[in-house]
């Protein structure tokens, strides 16, 4: 299943399925097979794909208390809209096109070869108010050929008919029939799409996009829906650029408070351009759907491919290991505000699958990883290559844990799988070329890529950096502190000299970044601060004094990444942890990282509200975190704040 969620509801690359062909024990593990990974994507015997809109309800359902104004052919004329948007990449041969009606009740589980498009969400999603729309599939589980009058789904109609070579419906009952033939694991063969109009009003018109939580642009959403029906899964990337806040069409929530947000979701990005493309390359064909026609354009006279490996070294061990489930992102070096131009995952996994419980197991980095290799497609162009970690949070208030920004289990099995085998848990860092190690002194420096059309940038290996973090705990309880602050209000993490002794131990250390959790309540907004900060202090009673006259490291103008841990790395961060360690081994109390809002309103965005920060409580360690309206008195607060400090010890 593919959900799209809505802030505060939860829930690049392929959406994957398992593959057990050949049915192969598991050594050592009687009863379970080796399941590899498959990429699910239409044959291409069945593009373009055949969708039938459910008529079961006209005009469309709204929740209690909403208009119920929008009619079944004012919705129809959006996915037709939206499929053209899709269809219209001249660069992916993939298409989709509104067949017909469908009068069936629909259920968001079933498997009957008819593609819906459903405004009734049925008893299982209209249960659920945290998504907004979910796109069911059905895929192959291995390898198959599919002979003449087969009948896949049960129900007594050959879904398998040796007339024509595409799919669609020969025998005329409103089901689609497939081509016999060969086709590979992960070929979908059923996707539907269920908005949740129990607990959602959908608008149609741009005028109707308002503020209203329940309340949600249908484009937006079905734009985001239509890349999961072919195959396309969630990405990381909620805010494309240094100036634009907006995320990519596959991020996985959407801001129904935010209008400008919803209105950029229902525009395709580049990462969604690619990854169409990629899945459904034009000109890789003499005759069909992949074959060069009026308006397309060969997917090789745009694209080039950036490859790599990540890996890491294990603990105690100079030895390495494949790194899986990582987000690479690819950032336009010309471009002077960082935008993202496309993005991928790393890795190839295979899982311990279980036939009669039907459930898939990790049993340990040997068996589970295959490599850490990663791929991205991209324009001719120069790219800098950032890496992190695919990561959530605990639970909150019995809700699914926070994303950092996505949750692992909201992408694919490889990064699920990461997540469970704890191979998430580094720090973001660029590609550095040949100065690549397990000890970098600049995490943050990066050498660009140079991608050409039709070529391939080969061997752009990561080695993760080898960290130590001091101040955060990973655990939080979220991200709602400074809703209240006024413009230049201060957020201050006091870093005990202790703790930074005690992690240094007798080494030396180079002291590289400072990084703070943040998020902003309006998605289409842009996280700045006014400045960030690492000063010396120490503590009076209640209150803390800070020397932000003479910071030892400090920038302006900090740009942010929505709701994310965002670096800032540090010049010379071998002469400062020189100097600090002497500093503290000689009677500085601590140090604090430092945040500092805005200096002037209006804040931007339609709440008006500033960006905030992390904060985390519980059985951790508090009363380390102090905020000041101004740069005089800092006072205790009752939750510690999200930031943390980050170095690396040189023998």
């Amino acid at each position: 299943m593919a959900g799209f969620a809505a802030e505060p509801l939860k829930a690049g690359g392929f959406l994957q399925t398992l593959d057990v062909t050949g049915r192969h024990p598991v050594p050592g593990h009687p009863g379970l097979l080796i399941a590899g990974v498959a990429s699910e994507r239409w044959a291409t015997s069945c593009i373009p794909v055949p969708l039938r809109i459910g008529d079961s309800e006209d005009p469309i359902p709204s929740p209690p208390g909403f208009p119920r104004d929008v009619t079944l052919a004012q919705a129809a004329a959006v996915v037709d809209q939206d499929l053209k948007s899709w269809r219209d990449i001249p660069t992916s041969f993939f298409d989709a096109r509104v067949v017909g009606t469908t009068p069936l009740a629909h259920t968001t589980s079933r498997f009957d070869f008819v593609n819906e498009v459903s405004f009734s969400p049925g008893p299982d999603l209209a249960g659920d108010d945290s998504l907004v729309a979910l796109t069911t599939r059905t895929t192959l589980l291995e390898d198959s050929f599919l002979a003449p009058f087969q009948d896949l789904d049960h129900d007594g109609d050959p879904d398998v008919l040796a007339f024509g070579d595409s799919c669609r419906d020969i025998d005329g009952d409103g089901d689609f029939e497939l081509p016999p033939g060969f086709y590979p694991a992960g070929t979908l063969l059923d996707a539907d799409i269920t908005f949740n109009t129990a607990n959602f009003r959908f608008t149609t018109a741009p005028a109707q996009i308002d503020a209203n939580k329940h309340s949600i642009d249908l484009s937006a959403v079905l734009t985001h829906e239509l890349g999961h029906l072919q195959g396309l899964a969630h990405v990381l990337e909620n805010q494309l650029s240094d100036i634009d806040g907006t995320g990519s069409t596959l991020y996985p929530e959407i801001d129904p408070d935010d209008p400008p947000s919803e209105v950029a979701v229902s525009s395709l990005e580049d990462d969604d351009r690619a990854w169409s493309s990629l899945a459904y390359p034009e000109g890789t064909a003499a005759s069909g759907p992949a074959a060069l026609q009026r308006g397309d354009v060969a997917f090789a006279s745009v694209y080039g491919l950036v490859r790599g490996e990540v890996r890491r070294r294990q603990p105690s061990s100079y030895q390495s290991e494949p790194v899986t489930g990582a987000s690479i992102a690819a950032i336009d070096a010309r471009s002077g505000v960082h935008r993202i131009r496309g993005a991928g995952y790393s890795g190839h996994v295979r899982l311990a699958y279980d036939p009669v419980a039907r459930t898939a197991l990790p049993i340990g980095v040997g068996f589970n990883v295959l490599d850490g290799e990663y791929e991205i497609p991209l324009p001719t162009g120069s790219y800098l290559l950032r890496i992190e970690p695919v990561e959530s949070g605990p639970p909150f208030e019995g809700k699914p844990p926070l994303g950092q920004p996505v949750r692992p289990d909201n992408v694919n099995f490889t990064t699920l799988l990461a997540d469970q085998l704890g191979q998430n848990r580094f720090f973001e860092e660029f590609w550095n070329g040949g100065a690549e190690s397990a000890e970098e002194e600049l995490p943050g420096q990066a050498v660009a890529v140079n991608v050409r059309a039709g070529r391939v940038s080969d061997d752009r290996d990561f080695v993760l950096n080898e960290q130590i973090r001091v101040g955060d705990s990973r655990d939080y309880v979220g991200v709602a502190a400074g809703t209240g602050a006024t413009p230049g209000t201060y957020f201050a993490l006091r870093i005990p000299g202790d703790e930074i002794l005690a992690a240094a131990g007798r080494h030396r250390v180079a002291i590289q970044a400072a990084e703070y959790f943040v998020a902003i309540t309006d998605d289409s907004v842009v996280p700045l601060f006014s400045e960030a900060l690492l000063v010396r202090g120490f503590i009076a009673g209640n209150s803390a004094i800070l020397d932000l006259a003479h910071p030892l490291r400090r920038t302006t103008n900090f740009v942010a990444q929505q709701t994310d841990f965002s670096p800032f790395y540090f010049s010379d961060p071998e002469e400062l942890g020189e100097d600090l360690l002497y500093e503290l081994s000689h009677g500085l109390e601590a140090v604090f990282l430092v945040l500092r809002d805005p200096l002037s309103r209006p804040f931007p965005g339609v709440s008006g509200l500033p960006p905030l920060v992390g904060i985390r409580e519980g059985q951790f360690p508090i009363g380390n975190s102090y905020r000041s309206p101004d740069d005089h008195s800092f006072v205790r607060q009752t939750h510690d704040y999200l930031f943390r400090l980050l170095m690396t010890r040189e023998d």
